[in-house]
């Protein structure tokens, strides 16, 4: 009979091998974890864990970005009390939906050029 420990290892690595596998197999991949693609059909999904998951990446993108904006010359978008939670989710589902013909290019850069279209900073 096969120790716990042993048990865990043997599960370990089967799980990094796959792991390791798939991103192998993903040149679309390359350089970034998500596309416009698969951010879209998370967005776009019944499933409320990818739903979840396209929320938190659009207003993770979002608020990593904003707080960088701070004091700089030319930020990529700008951030105003007006702009809430929901309309970051509605803005970037939106784009991804109409520039599927540009699915291949990394998720983050697509939500950057949806901010900065509908929140652009205005002098």
């Amino acid at each position: 009979m096969k120790s716990l420990i042993e048990s865990y290892r043997f599960t370990s690595s089967r799980i990094l091998l796959a792991a390791m596998l798939a991103m192998s197999a993903s040149p679309a991949l390359a350089g970034a974890f998500e596309t416009g693609e698969t951010l879209n059909d998370a967005c776009q999904s019944s499933d409320p864990e990818l739903n979840a998951f396209c929320f938190g990446y659009l207003i993770g993108v979002a608020d990593s970005l904003a707080g960088k904006a701070i004091g700089a010359t030319d930020p990529e978008f700008c951030m105003t009390e007006a702009i809430n939670q929901g309309k970051v989710e509605g803005v970037g589902k939106w784009w991804l939906a109409n520039n599927q013909q540009r699915g291949h290019i990394a998720a983050d850069s697509l939500v950057v050029e949806a901010l900065s279209v509908f929140f652009p900073c205005n002098p």
